[in-house]
Parts: structure tokens; C-alpha cells; sequence
């Protein structure tokens, strides 16, 4: 009896992730295997190693693979998959830089085998030569972890400021007017900001006085909702106060940073 489903391409490609470990441990011989929706391709060194592929391929998928064929069956009515085989093809040396997306740690089954990926494959970011004043969180698409990779983030700066003792200043910056995670997770705090990006962009590009004045006005309201963490202080300046502002931005961004006196 079959225990597997594979629907689409979809099932068979998160069936090859599970087996490989995400790609970090593939059967000898095999430099590569992509899933497409049209095709599963797999990478050889060369003809000796087809066997072993086709061996390796019976042994995931079972009945499944139809080796006769090269092909694997799917379960909605008799859609197929074909697999090629491509020979001569080298191992990539170029190292993998390790990104914030959980389907990267997905396929990997304990701690262990994590940090044998890691040393092996991925290359972590080269350490600060010095400390940054300004770290921007920004993907041109949403769901790939900003807001949870940003409160990581600000979460284990101030733990180690409290190990070192340390008294630091973090200004926070809610600047996605798509979709403001962090905005509406910090409504649920009692000590509400009064002034929103949105604002900031207005009276920035359009001061009814002195732009510098403006900027001390607004960084004063700015520190009149202040969090305190150990002896560190945490601003945040949220991307709106209301919904209805996400709705009517005249002000973008984007024509700031086009404006010549900015």
C-alpha cells in the first residue's frame, strides 16, 4: 500500500528536500537535482552513476518511479512527471549565503545536522569591522520573515547589552506601508506613539517652518513614548496611527530620497 501522495511536482520536490537534507547530502554521483513543474532534472558526473540515481529514485518514491519509463507517477489520474538525467556536469563550489527563509532549515532534522550544513555549505555574513548605525530589513516581497528576523534581532541586541551591562539607544522604524507587522504589534501596548512615518514624510517634504525645527519637534514626540529594557532605551516610530492613513499617502519614500534637498 502507498503511504506517499504526490499530487504535483510540488509533493515530489518537498519529497527530495526531506531525503536530501535540503540538497546538503545527495546520493553519490549526483551533482544535482532541480523540480520543476514540467520535469525532475538530475545532475551526473557521468553514465556509471545512472544506476545508482535510478536505484536512489525507487528507493524515495517506490511504485511511484517507473524506472522503464523515467517518469513518476502522480496521484491525480495519470499525470506524470519525466525525469532527465544529464551527464558531465561538476559539483558548484560557489558557497551558499545563508538567507532568513525557513524553507532553507525546513528539510533539516536535528541541531546537529544543522550545524554540519552550515560549516559545510552556507556562508554566514562577514562579522561588523565596525558597529552599524543603521540596519534596514527590506525584501521586495512579503512572507519571508522582516518583521520576525527585525524583533530577533532587537531582542538579542538588548540581551547583550544587558550581559555587558551596557546602556544603548535602538530607534525602531516601521517603514513598510504595505503591511505594518510591527505597527499593529505594538498596539497592543499601552504607551501608544504619537507620530507615525507617514507624518515623519509630510512634515519632512512639506515644513510650514524650519525643516531642522521640525526635526527636533518631531524627535521630541518620538521620545515621549519610550520602552525601557535594562538600562537600554527602545524608540519606535510606527508606519502609521491609524488605518485610515495607510489609505492617503501623498507622501512616499521614494520621492524623498528623488528629492535634490534631501
Amino acid at each position: 500500500m502507498k503511504s506517499l501522495r504526490l499530487l504535483t511536482w510540488l509533493d515530489v520536490r518537498r519529497t527530495i528536500c526531506r531525503k536530501t537534507y535540503y540538497g546538503s547530502k545527495l546520493p553519490d554521483g549526483v551533482v544535482r537535482i532541480r523540480c520543476f513543474s514540467d520535469a525532475l532534472e538530475i545532475g551526473l558526473k557521468n553514465d556509471q552513476s545512472i544506476e545508482n540515481a535510478n536505484n536512489t529514485l525507487k528507493e524515495w518514491f517506490g511504485d511511484w518511479y517507473q524506472e522503464d519509463q523515467s517518469i513518476i507517477q502522480l496521484d491525480l489520474g495519470d499525470a506524470t512527471l519525466p525525469v532527465e538525467f544529464i551527464l558531465g556536469e561538476e559539483a558548484s563550489t560557489i558557497d551558499i549565503s545563508i538567507r532568513p527563509f525557513w524553507e532553507e532549515i525546513a528539510y533539516i532534522e536535528n541541531d546537529s545536522e544543522i550545524k554540519n550544513v552550515i560549516e559545510k555549505q552556507v556562508k554566514l555574513p562577514d562579522a561588523y569591522t565596525e558597529k552599524p548605525n543603521l540596519i534596514a530589513f527590506y525584501s521586495f516581497k512579503g512572507g519571508v520573515g522582516r518583521t520576525l528576523n527585525l524583533a530577533a534581532h532587537l531582542f538579542a541586541l538588548l540581551d547583550r547589552a544587558k550581559e555587558l551591562d551596557l546602556s544603548i539607544n535602538v530607534l525602531v522604524i516601521d517603514a513598510d506601508l504595505e503591511a505594518p507587522g510591527l505597527t499593529y504589534w505594538n498596539r497592543s501596548e499601552k504607551q501608544q506613539p504619537s507620530v507615525s512615518l507617514i507624518d515623519f514624510l509630510e512634515v519632512y517634504h512639506y515644513s510650514p517652518i524650519e525643516r531642522e525645527q521640525t526635526l527636533s519637534l518631531f524627535a521630541r514626540e518620538v521620545k515621549k513614548s519610550s520602552k525601557y529594557e535594562g538600562k537600554s532605551t527602545v524608540y519606535f516610530l510606527p508606519a502609521c496611527l491609524d488605518d485610515d492613513q495607510l489609505l492617503d499617502t501623498p507622501i512616499l519614500p521614494e520621492q524623498l530620497v528623488r528629492s535634490p534637498t534631501t
